[in-house]
Parts: C-alpha cells; structure tokens; sequence
C-alpha cells in the first residue's frame, strides 16, 4: 500500500495526474487507512500556487479515484463486498490507540461509580471524535501543504489518522514515517526517531501472558 501511494504521489508531482491517481486508488484498494482518500489527493492537488486553486482539484480527483476502484471491483468479480471488511479493524480493542483506551477507561470509570454505560456506545463516540480530529488537522494540513512541503503534510496527516484512530498497529505507523523520512529535520527527526524505537514493542505480550480464550 505504502509503495503505491509513494509511488503515485511521484508520478504527480513529475506532472502525471492520470497515474498519480490509478496508483493512489490501487493503493486505498489494499488498505484503505481512514483519510487516505484525502491523503491522495493532496498529494495530487498540491501543486497550485495557493491552498484555493488546489482544493478546488479535488473534486474531480475524487471522482476519477471513485471511477478507477469502481472498475477493479468489477473487473476483480469481487464487486463492492470488499467494503464491508474496511471496519475490520475497529472490532481490536487495545489501550495502545487514545480512541480507544480514553473509551475503556471512561467506560471502566462509569461503571465503578455504579453507571450503566454501554462499552461499544462510548468507544464509538470516543474513536468517532477521534477521527474527527485527524481529519479536521489533515483539512488544516491540507491548505498550508504549500507552505511545509506536500510529503510533510501528507505524512503528518497519516501519522494523526493512526494515532487517533481505532486500533493502532506498530506497522500501520511506517504509513506516515515513509513519506516524512526525506524531509526529517528538527522536530519532525526526532519523531521519526522516537516512533521508530518505540513501535517495534507495540502490541508484544507479557511472557507466559496468555494468548488465547481462558481455559474453563
């Protein structure tokens, strides 16, 4: 996923629109991480002179990254069922991931002060405003992507749609980390620095911690 999208986001800015957005659609067919649509198209977007002549190309970048993962589904006979599986990964539930571990803990809270909140309502609540977050940063991202460069934008916004969505995976975090490497200066080193240290010990269980369903 991580390939195609690099590699779509370079056929754009060497002035191949029609490529950039087949291999950014190819890449949302593999994984399609919450925002990628966006991500795309800013990469595919950015390159006018100001925030307002590239948003106003995002419509129609849409539209032809709708049309190119229209045609796979059909040509693949998987039609659109493949769609139904996107939620997959929210069905994990982990304190690694805000989202879901500020729901736990509320839930967790809420039922030791004798209150009868449903885990799964607050998670949804949680996770939602999560996203919401992310894609409102990734809006902000997007109008000053001219002034910080598009790659740091679109690695930014990555990197916030992991860290704030559902579930996160220590892989999911080289979505952002690809495309922030070749501008990693400063701040933005030293995160690339940090998460990469860090994201290999995601997820590792306790020795002897079970694995698997109690057993009765």
């Amino acid at each position: 996923m991580v390939g195609l999208l690099v590699a779509g986001i370079t056929a754009a800015k060497l002035k191949h629109p029609v490529w950039g957005v087949i291999l950014c659609a190819l890449a949302a067919a593999i994984k399609v991480p919450p925002g990628s649509g966006r991500l795309c198209r800013v990469g595919l977007a950015g390159h006018g002179p100001a925030p307002a002549p590239a948003a106003a190309t995002v419509g129609h970048r849409r539209a032809d990254r709708g049309a190119v993962l229209g045609a796979l589904s059909m040509v693949s006979g998987l039609g659109w069922g493949w769609v139904a599986n996107l939620a997959t990964p929210g069905t994990v539930r982990s304190w690694v991931a805000p989202a879901t571990g500020v729901g736990m803990a509320i839930s967790g809270l809420a039922h030791a002060f004798g209150l009868n909140l449903s885990l799964g309502g607050v998670l949804s609540v949680t996770r939602v405003l999560g996203l919401a977050a992310a894609a409102a940063a990734a809006v902000y991202l997007l109008l000053v992507s001219d002034r910080i460069g598009t790659l740091k934008a679109l690695g930014l916004s990555l990197l916030l749609f992991v860290v704030l969505g559902p579930v996160v995976q220590p892989w999911y975090l080289t979505w952002g980390l690809i495309l922030l490497a070749p501008t990693a200066t400063g701040k933005i080193r030293n995160l690339i620095i940090v998460l990469s240290i860090v994201s290999p010990f995601i997820g590792l269980r306790r020795q002897g911690a079970p694995v698997g369903p109690h057993p009765r």
